[in-house]
């Protein structure tokens, strides 16, 4: 269950509707919330993250032995 929060900091990910108001990846939140008044924040849930993570790298593996680790959203 996502759980949502004040934060302070930077924009880590963002939704189609965000990013059509001009929301942008890095963004300080103060200045998305000017953009999408109506801005809702999430917790970052890191474990899950590195789970999706380590599956999506055993599927690219399956096709090819030339895998590089970025990061996953990209």
């Amino acid at each position: 269950m996502a759980r949502w929060i004040d934060r302070h900091g930077i924009i880590l990910t963002k939704n189609q509707l965000t990013k059509k108001m001009g929301v942008k990846t890095g963004e300080a939140i103060w200045q998305a919330q000017q953009k999408c008044p109506g801005l809702i924040c999430l917790l970052p849930d890191y474990k899950k993250y590195l789970r999706f993570s380590r599956l999506a790298r055993n599927i690219y593996a399956d096709f090819s032995d030339r895998i590089e680790s970025f990061g996953i959203d990209e």
